[in-house]
């Protein structure tokens, strides 16, 4: 049996603590389970829209890379045949610099610009993540790139307002929103929260794997959430590096029995009121530490564009 120890300030009489003891065992099992499947998500990468390149830890030999990686570094379009070792697309990959990076993997991702070149030798700088993976009983380094900044941003901006114009719901926006690079490298969910204060509403859709058993538009009370605090206390963004040893409600209700272990919120206001909060979340603790406010706005701000035009979705469906 898992139990956890916690407690609260009375608010009435702040010279008496109120404590609990919680039985947190099956949010134990659940995320246990996220983190034995964790590595199995983070290998499908055929739907990335950058390139991913899945290599070998130990041989340092491609055993999986997507269209995206493919078109970028000219490899043949074919999924047959042997893909070749690192160093024929990254040269410096024997290098000791390199190789310190490596060692240092299954403790802590890294990220930084790298020198690459493509099959037919034309070299290209790119920004890199590169993460260590454990799956089968062997080392994987899982390596997600793109080019250069600015012009990869304005890209990016450019493309995701489009796609998100064009998706249905807002199940598909925030899929969408989930693959974006410099979504993806942190987090594995993301959710919407349309705040409506006067009903003591809100309603949060999510997508990605640990939110796969949500429904969409699910109704919470206003009080005791996110949207409440940041509202209250005039926030520009929160962030909550581990839900284990939060006492709000709302992640004992929404974000602890999924698994999501830290979150990156992000709100969104018409006029003077707030109406929408955007979440990023994590399985893993301390995903978004010492982030801005604005770290996240080259998607976040066209994701709630977007947003605001589906906002009716969630009010027909609860018949409000």
């Amino acid at each position: 049996m898992w139990l956890k120890l916690t407690g609260a300030v009375n608010s009435s009489d702040p010279r008496y603590y109120y404590g609990y003891l919680l039985d947190v065992g099956d949010t134990v099992d659940v995320i246990r389970y996220i983190e034995k499947n964790e590595a199995a998500s983070r290998l499908r990468i055929d739907n990335v829209p950058t390139p991913v390149l899945l290599v070998n830890h130990q041989s340092l030999r491609l055993r999986q890379v997507n269209a995206a990686a493919r078109s970028q570094f000219g490899l043949a379009r074919t999924t047959k045949g042997r893909l070749p070792l690192l160093t024929e697309v990254f040269p410096k990959a024997n290098d000791a610099t390199f190789e310190a990076i490596l060692n240092a993997l299954p403790g802590q991702p890294w990220a930084g610009r790298l020198d690459f070149n493509t099959i037919q030798g034309e070299p290209f700088k790119a920004n890199t993540y590169l993460k260590w993976i454990l799956w089968k009983q062997t080392a994987i380094i899982r390596i997600s790139i793109s080019q250069n900044v600015d012009e990869t941003n304005r890209e990016h901006v450019q493309n995701a307002e489009t796609n998100f114009r064009d998706a249905p719901n807002l199940a598909a926006i925030l899929g969408q929103a989930l693959e974006h690079p410099d979504i993806h490298k942190c987090c594995n969910a993301i959710m919407i929260s349309h705040v409506h204060p006067r009903a003591n509403k809100v309603f949060v859709t999510g997508a990605g794997a640990p939110l796969a058993d949500m429904p969409p538009c699910e109704e919470f009370s206003y009080r005791g959430t996110i949207a409440e605090d940041i509202d209250r206390f005039n926030l520009d963004h929160l962030v909550v590096d581990e839900t284990m040893d939060s006492i709000k409600p709302i992640d004992w209700a929404l974000f602890i029995p999924r698994g999501i272990r830290s979150y990156f919120a992000k709100p969104f206001y018409q006029g003077k009121t707030l109406r929408t909060v955007l979440i990023l979340c994590s399985t893993e603790p301390n995903r978004f530490v010492g982030l801005q406010a604005d770290s996240f706005d080259s998607v976040l701000r066209p994701l709630n564009k977007a947003a605001r035009t589906l906002r009716s979705e969630c009010g027909k469906r609860n018949g409000s």
